[in-house]
């Protein structure tokens, strides 16, 4: 290994340094060629997991030839080197990754549901994937006999996970073969899907229902599926159609890129089990029949459209298909805080009346405008008609319609957002966020949702979106409630089939088990290199997006920040953008690690930059022109309704006047935006995890441009200029840096936060004490109580066999507290209810409230007090 440093020996007298520029050096590129060709550079960290040895095996074929010292380094050429050099502004091209496009009828939605094709053409149409997979296996299986032998049994693990997937995606083919109830929820889920993405791609019209126009081939606008997405939905089917399946207790995790479909792929099963349950069980088969989960309000929101569609095409289906005669009905809900949604009929009520008193209607109700026409909900401005607010809602009720009399659901949309209609009717399909689960402590309704009082079957599908985001503080108290919620799923019967979905995982086994006591199979499986798991590919079409660092070290971040900006603001107008590329480059995004770098940048876009690009008017050359609103700002803090009027503005051009010149943005963005017209970002220092970094730029040329994202690296942060010094190795093999996901549910501190609630939550809504004045009359020795308690622990000794000891004793101890406070306040001539502003005769008191009572969150965010903390010597006040 040879080091190369260059060093600047003028000498001049004191404080003289910067006076003769021409004695300076700036930004000094150095070349070093050895003709024989370079070795890789050595790796010093230590391969600790299984886990980590794998990840260096299959990105073996991207190794590092140097690292910078307060510079960045490349090389050339890319695969055999023999030149290494400096730079100052590293760029690297990542490429772009698609699902594999897949032929023949196999991949076509309409072939799929046809009635004609015999199930033995449909099942051996289907069996072209898997064998596909299974030709590429046998190669992947030679290649890993002929691999060295430390690596052996790395490389024979990798082959042994693809055959395990080929098995279960043949069982999805046998069971198709095999059981007709379930091929016929097979191919009416194809018609519904199909039939969603004819209206959300405006193929058919909305008026059209069963019948040949519906059915006829739309040519190259016929709905497609990728392979992955039917590999998927063959390797889960038996464990989701059969409640007693060993895999039942797996989690399917579907690990594929940003954009690649993995949101279709789990709606095409949710899809498939909706049908089948009441084909298989008639009226029994309604209630709640999926759970999908997401970690943040505004993805949800943005899911909750896309989903909605699809029940819609369910909804007409069951009106024409009379195979569906006398079915429930399919509906989906919103459960979202009460910041967002409504909590009550009354409250939905008030903010009707409020929204029909303004000049222009917000909509404070979540849909937007209707999933199946896209007629806006709300109208543009007041009206006195009635029909023009696409809402209803009274003390009694509330309900969505379509305010165009000529679509199908012009009377009714089968859609549910306040929480009192989610609680008294479930919806087939549930869109939630984990936060919500916490208030299932606080509220005496919600029983119904998990299947209990209730004839209808427990939900059979729960659906993770996002894993990666359920990690650290979050993901730890999650997986407390997740105890619970795992608990009530299985009160009456078996447990649902969970699916997880993510574009960057890592120790996913560990994760898992941590959240859900469960295990876990990623699909597709990885490769024995990086870039080939089969079902994906570089995408040859699409120029994927460079990315460009930069570490200022003579100024200040501030300063850097604002004229880095000012260039990439000033450059569509500048070199003359015209058309597409000037629309996809004009809105920058400015992403940030903290609302307090956020608050700096955005002063400093309205006023320095705005400063900077007025000194560059006047003369021959134009100039950008920042809008007066033209700045914004997105993140957590932002209210439901401005993220919505976000979103609209997002998709203006810069022809409109209202278009956004530049976002400042936290990780709010990093999950749920999908805007095809943003091609540029500007990340304001490298972010906190590379899992983040990977999602927040991949929302930047998502279309058919682009993209450009240019990093501002702290040069006086060890991580940043880690990655900086690194950067063509770094960017060429990101996915490889991913850090492991870190859940601890069961340490001490979280079990302080959020135990007493998982007993809480079981017993209100499995043992049935869920009326407030019910916890006076808790009884340790019923079987209810001994149920709870009996799954708790199981749950415990799966997910941290190490705590399942302790944590068990807590949970004894817990229920002999109860038994105390009853008889406490019995004592005291009180009854026990669980929540009171009396604290000498509750059970629960709110997390950050001082006194008697269980501390119980409302929220799985705020887990932390806040704590003064004073230096020595410091003045109190």
């Amino acid at each position: 290994m040879t080091t190369v440093a260059l060093s600047n020996s003028a000498e001049v007298g004191a404080g003289e340094a910067k006076r003769d520029a021409e004695l300076c050096l700036f930004q000094v590129e150095l070349a070093c060629t050895d003709e024989t060709g370079l070795l890789p550079y050595p790796q010093t960290g230590v391969l600790v997991s299984d886990d980590d040895k794998e990840l260096a095996f299959r990105y073996r074929d991207k190794p590092s030839f140097a690292i910078g010292h307060g510079v960045a380094v490349e090389w050339s050429p890319e695969t055999a080197p023999v030149t290494v050099r400096t730079t100052t502004i590293p760029e690297t091209e990542v490429s772009a990754i698609r699902a594999k496009r897949g032929s023949g009828d196999a991949v076509r939605m309409r072939w799929l549901a046809d009635e004609s094709v015999s199930a033995a053409d449909l099942v051996d149409g289907l069996s072209s994937v898997a064998r596909d997979y299974a030709a590429w296996i046998e190669g992947q299986a030679a290649d890993a006999s002929a691999v060295a032998s430390e690596d052996r049994k790395i490389a024979d693990d990798i082959v042994e996970r693809q055959k395990r997937a080929l098995a279960r995606m043949e069982e999805g083919l046998r069971l198709l073969s095999d059981d007709a109830q379930v091929l016929q929820a097979f191919r009416m889920a194809n018609t519904a899907m199909r039939w969603q993405m004819l209206r959300q791609r405006k193929v058919v019209d909305k008026e059209t229902r069963y019948g040949r126009r519906l059915f006829e081939d739309k040519g190259a606008d016929e709905p497609t599926w990728r392979p992955f997405q039917i590999g998927f939905i063959l390797s889960s089917l038996a464990s989701t159609v059969h409640d007693s399946h060993d895999d039942r207790e797996l989690v399917d995790l579907i690990w594929f890129p940003t954009g690649g479909g993995k949101t279709e792929a789990y709606l095409g099963l949710a899809a498939i089990e909706m049908i089948r349950r009441r084909l298989a069980r008639g009226v029994k088969g309604g209630g709640m029949a999926v759970l999908t989960r997401y970690t943040m309000r505004l993805l949800t929101a943005q899911q909750f459209q896309r989903a909605a569609t699809l029940i819609c095409a369910l909804e007409l289906m069951r009106l024409d298909d009379e195979r569906l005669d006398g079915m429930p009905d399919f509906s989906i809900g919103l459960w979202l805080g009460n910041t967002t949604t409504p909590g009550t009929f009354k409250q939905a009520e008030k903010q009707l009346r409020e929204v029909r008193q303004q000049s222009k209607p917000d909509n404070p109700f979540q849909l937007l405008q209707c999933p199946w026409c896209a007629t806006p909900i709300m109208p543009k401005h007041k009206s006195g008609k009635d029909r023009a607010y696409g809402v209803k809602a009274d003390a009694y009720g509330f309900e969505f319609f379509c305010p165009a009399d000529d679509c199908p659901f012009s009377s009714t949309l089968p859609v549910q957002v306040v929480d009192e209609g989610i609680y008294a009717n479930p919806p087939t399909m549930l869109v939630a966020t984990v936060d919500k689960l916490a208030r299932l402590a606080w509220i005496s309704d919600g029983a119904r949702m998990f299947g209990i009082d209730t004839v209808c079957d427990p939900p059979s599908l729960v659906i993770q979106d996002e894993l990666h985001l359920l990690s650290g503080p979050l993901g730890t108290i999650v997986g407390v409630y997740e105890a619970a919620i795992g608990a009530l799923l299985q009160w009456n019967g078996t447990a649902p089939k969970v699916v997880a979905s993510t574009a960057t995982t890592r120790a996913s086994r560990e994760q898992v088990r941590g959240l859900m006591a469960k295990r876990v199979e990623a699909f597709p499986p990885a490769g024995l290199r990086a870039e080939d798991n089969h079902f994906s590919e570089p995408d040859p079409e699409a120029a994927g997006r460079l990315y460009l660092g930069i570490m200022p070290q003579a100024h200040t971040p501030s300063w850097a920040i604002g004229q880095i900006a000012t260039e990439l603001l000033d450059a569509p107008v500048s070199t003359g953008l015209e058309g597409m590329a000037k629309d996809r480059y004009w809105t920058l995004a400015v992403y940030h690690n903290s609302l307090r770098e956020l608050g700096r940048t955005v002063t400093i876009l309205r006023d320095d930059v705005q400063s900077n690009l007025f000194r560059r008017s006047g003369g021959d050359r134009p100039t950008r022109v920042i809008g007066p609103d033209g700045v914004e700002e997105l993140n957590g803090n932002v209210p439901s309704a401005e993220l919505v009027r976000l979103l609209e503005r997002l998709e203006r051009g810069p022809e409109d006047p209202e278009v956004i010149d530049a976002l400042a943005t936290t990780n709010i963005m990093s999950v749920g935006i999908d805007v095809q017209r943003l091609g540029v970002m500007l990340v304001n220092g490298h972010t906190k995890t590379t899992a983040e970094y990977i999602q927040a730029t991949s929302r930047v040329g998502r279309g058919s441009t682009p993209g450009l994202v240019v990093t501002m690296f702290r040069a006086g942060k060890p991580r940043d200029r880690s990655v900086f010094e690194s950067f063509q190795a770094y960017h060429n093999s990101y996915y490889r840096f991913v850090e492991p996901s870190s859940v601890t549910p069961w340490s001490l501190q979280a079990r302080r936060r959020a135990l007493h609630a998982a007993l809480v939550i079981l017993v209100r809504h499995g043992v049935g004490r869920n009326g407030n004045a019910d916890a006076a009359h808790f009884d340790p020795d019923s079987a209810g109580v001994k149920k709870a308690v009996s799954l708790l622990k199981q749950h415990v000794l799966c997910a941290d066999p190490r705590e399942a000891v302790e944590v068990g004793k807590e949970i004894d101890d817990a229920v002999l507290q109860w038994v105390e406070a009853r008889e406490r306040t019995e004592s005291a001539g009180k009854s026990l209810v669980y929540q009171s502003k009396n604290q000498d005769e509750r059970l629960l008191r709110q997390f950050t409230e001082p006194g008697v009572g269980w501390p119980v969150m409302n929220s799985m965010r705020n887990v932390d007090r806040v704590v003064k903390v004073r230096a020595k010597g410091e003045r109190n006040g």
